[in-house]
């Protein structure tokens, strides 16, 4: 294995004022690996429309080549550079592509090297990509930190990285950045309640939620178009309506939940908790412009008894709870939102609580199912799918990701090692996934 070769992007002059919703946002990079084959990899052209790519998104979006470090008013961003590292690693792409290119085949120190959170002692570049060159493929990872972005905005940079990287038309680069005032958002002189925020806490220090008493497990399940309608069938409740989204969801969080049960880790008296995220963009008045790419989401966090969680029910209570927790964000739990953190002492203070009430609090992650890999240069490869790096992500997560070009979703779960076998035991996880 060569050693890696990196390689930095600088771009235009930029300012950017992080907003409240930034400043809460946990500081940790954001991760996706892209997955390309390439029979007639030339591994010099290749890095060449990457870097070409990469130019490209900085000139369109110029805090890409950022700088990220914490003072005394919190989290800044100020002019840096962006960085794509290349290295070459001993895998073969028809070998990732036999085992479904699982998760085990991708541990996060292999193919990035960055931290899951940021620490405050340190500067960050904002934007990093990683070029794995393996045996007739490439894993592209894609590594923006939280606090600058949202996953619609990631997904924008991903689009602009594969527009620009295509070298026969050699397209001008020279945009016009897109606008970083982040000052309008909604703004309110009302006093926040922060227990109308159910997912977010105020602490003295950054806590500490221990590590899990067994090493967690990345893995990604595939259900198809016929049976993501089925699943949305039973899912449904008798009154009112949910998402396909909503389901898989629910089907995940109850899963999770009874492997958990089996395991004596809650029993049927606990309330089970979900968490999630939901954004906002079209949710305030005026609604955020399609190009604002900063922070538009926010969580929120439900719960039902464990007994009828697991109860014959379940599946559909699971899926109105979901439903419910999502029409409570509005724009008036955005204002609160806003005007709770703006009332911090310290920056900090205010955290998502996701682990602290409750350790086996499960939570969902933004759909990545309508995602779009935009269209990449040749001379990278054909892109096949997205996954999430194995060992960064935390236990007790549904994660859904972009849909498969026959209509079939695929969710990647995360689970304490000796929960797998519950999760792949369970007939009615079967009946969906199978």
């Amino acid at each position: 294995m060569a050693n890696p070769i990196d390689h930095y992007i600088s771009g235009p002059n930029f300012e950017c004022q992080l907003s409240p919703v930034d400043q809460v946002t946990p500081p940790i990079y954001s991760r996706r690996i892209l997955i390309f084959s390439n029979p007639q990899q030339d591994q010099d052209q290749g890095v060449k429309a990457l870097k070409h790519g990469l130019q490209g998104a900085v000139n369109e979006y110029p805090v890409l080549a950022g700088r990220l470090g914490l003072t005394a008013s919190g989290w800044s961003v100020t002019k840096g550079h962006a960085r794509l590292r290349v290295r070459e690693l001993d895998l073969d792409f028809a070998q990732l592509e036999e085992s479904n290119f699982a998760e085990s085949n991708f541990p996060a120190d292999l193919v990035s090297d960055l931290p899951t959170f940021a620490t405050p002692r340190e500067e960050w570049h904002v934007c990093r990509l990683q070029a794995n060159f393996v045996t007739h493929g490439l894993l592209l990872v894609v590594s923006v930190h939280h606090t600058i972005m949202d996953g619609y905005g990631i997904a924008k940079v991903i689009q602009s990285l594969a527009r620009y990287s295509r070298l026969d038309g050699l397209p001008n680069i020279e945009t016009t950045p897109v606008r970083w005032d982040r000052a309008f958002m909604p703004v309110t002189e009302q006093n926040g309640d922060i227990k109308s925020l159910r997912a977010y806490s105020f602490v003295s220090e950054r806590p500490n939620i221990g590590p899990t008493s067994q090493p967690v497990v990345t893995t990604t399940f595939k259900i198809s178009k016929e049976r993501l309608e089925k699943l949305k069938t039973d899912a449904s409740p008798c009154e009112g309506w949910i998402t396909t989204h909503d389901a898989v969801n629910a089907l995940c969080w109850r899963t999770q939940a009874k492997a958990r049960h089996r395991a004596g880790l809650i029993s049927a008296t606990d309330l089970a908790r979900f968490a999630f995220p939901v954004e906002f963009r079209k949710l305030v008045e005026p609604p955020l412009s399609p190009e604002f790419t900063g922070n538009a989401v926010l969580m929120t966090k439900t719960g039902i008894k464990v007994k009828d969680l697991l109860g014959n029910s379940g599946l559909a209570y699971a899926a109105q709870s979901i439903r419910e927790g999502v029409k409570d964000v509005d724009q008036e739990y955005v204002k609160n939102f806003i005007s709770v953190a703006n009332s911090q002492v310290k920056p900090g203070q205010m955290v998502i609580n996701l682990k602290l009430e409750d350790r086996h609090t499960a939570f969902g992650s933004t759909s990545y199912k309508s995602f779009y890999h935009g269209d990449w240069d040749p001379l990278i490869g054909k892109y096949r799918t997205m996954r999430l790096a194995s060992g960064v992500t935390g236990e007790g997560m549904s994660i859904i990701l972009p849909a498969l070009e026959d209509g079939s979703w695929e969710v990647t779960v995360t689970l304490e090692e000796d929960q797998l076998g519950y999760f792949m035991e369970d007939e009615e996880w079967r009946l969906y996934t199978a």
